[in-house]
């Protein structure tokens, strides 16, 4: 998740770690397994539940987080996880 400069990178369990480095940064550094959903959020591919019906929505992860979904990112999320 972005936070200004910073990158707060959310782990299982809730635990939380800031990371002094912009998420295009930290994007840089993931594999295959990530996707960028958002202009301030990348997710986990194997932790998403759901996905919105609809050009746009949400994507729910495990622990039931919802990050928003916005309909140029849908497709890209889509392709993905049918690559997994």
């Amino acid at each position: 998740e972005a936070d200004n400069n910073y990158t707060v990178i959310h782990k299982d369990y809730g635990e939380k770690v800031i990371a002094s480095k912009t998420l295009k940064v930290i994007e840089e550094l993931l594999n295959q397994d990530f996707c960028r959903v958002h202009r301030s959020f990348i997710v986990n591919l194997s932790k998403v539940k759901a996905i919105g019906k609809g050009r746009s929505g949400n994507v729910t992860l495990v622990d039931d987080t919802e990050v928003l979904l916005p309909r140029d990112k849908k497709d890209e999320l889509m392709r993905r996880l049918e690559e997994a």
